[in-house]
């Protein structure tokens, strides 16, 4: 017996298969995009001088200007609630922040996405991470990079936001200052 093939039927096979490849190196492209968009850290230069006042809530003739200046690349992931500051944050009236920066890792509030967290820690002489507690901790509102910031100063380890020293990145007066942590207590829920 003769086997007949069906040359229109193999070439409608052979055109749906070419035809199809682009679909789906289309899908492939796609998906390959989004890996590496979700999982890349888009980095941001950071370079700015700006006053700061310093207040403690619960004392109110407590009131003492800074210069804060920041400079360095922050990192952010589109869709991470992780960000990463790289360079120095240094504050005038505090030596300490003149020494080498370990980076700061920002995470997000849990049930909050407008601000972030981050300890601050500076290396000691030869660069090496002290083994005393932070500096304090850095409150930095989503997509502020920094200019918006409150940094809590601890003592002896601990912080409070009634009792420690916070540095308000950007205020220009005592009111200011206070209004900045009002909004950030009531964001985050980190009022004592």
């Amino acid at each position: 017996m003769e086997r007949r093939f069906n040359t229109d039927a193999m070439m409608n096979t052979v055109y749906k298969k070419l035809n199809n490849k682009p679909k789906k190196r289309k899908r492939v492209f796609i998906a390959l995009l989004s890996v590496f968009l979700i999982t890349i850290n888009i980095p941001f230069p950071v370079n700015f001088t700006t006053t700061a006042i310093e207040i403690i809530q619960t004392d109110p003739s407590h009131s003492i200007e800074h210069t804060v200046t920041v400079r360095g690349w922050y990192s952010t992931r589109i869709f991470s609630s992780h960000n990463e500051f790289r360079g120095s944050v240094t504050v005038s009236g505090y030596p300490e922040t003149f020494l080498e920066m370990d980076g700061l890792q920002f995470h997000r509030f849990i049930g909050n996405s407008n601000f972030r967290l981050a300890d601050i820690f500076y290396l000691g002489e030869l660069g090496e991470k002290p083994r005393r507690p932070p500096f304090g901790i850095m409150f930095a509102e989503r997509g502020s990079f920094l200019k918006g910031s409150l940094i809590m100063v601890f003592e002896n380890g601990l912080g409070d936001t009634h009792y420690s020293p916070i540095i308000v990145v950007g205020a220009t007066n005592q009111e200011e200052a206070l209004n900045a942590i009002r909004t950030m207590e009531r964001t985050t829920g980190l009022s004592y």
